[in-house]
């Protein structure tokens, strides 16, 4: 394991795969945050090419939400993010 840098943040990274789920909670963030995003029917897609990921291999990501509130999970919130990954992990 080395030490890897991402948006100012010094972490130890495990080459060629996320070394935490708060890593990757940081790569949603930024997709979301700095992604291109477009609505399809209910669902939002947001897309971010970057080499700033916590990953230090991935070079996009992809994460698909929606804001679509599920009447069967009884608690009126929205359903939130359905899918997110790494689309160029460099695997």
């Amino acid at each position: 394991m080395s030490t890897g840098s991402a948006n100012g943040i010094s972490s130890p990274v495990t080459t060629g795969q996320i070394s935490s789920w708060s890593n990757m909670k940081l790569d949603i963030d930024s997709t979301l945050d700095r992604g291109k995003c477009g609505a399809k029917g209910s669902k939002t897609t947001c897309k971010l090419e970057s080499h700033t990921f916590r990953n230090i291999n991935a070079g996009g990501m992809k994460v698909v939400f929606t804001e679509r509130v599920d009447s069967r999970s009884k608690d009126h919130r929205p359903v939130g993010v359905i899918t997110a990954y790494h689309d160029d992990c460099g695997c």
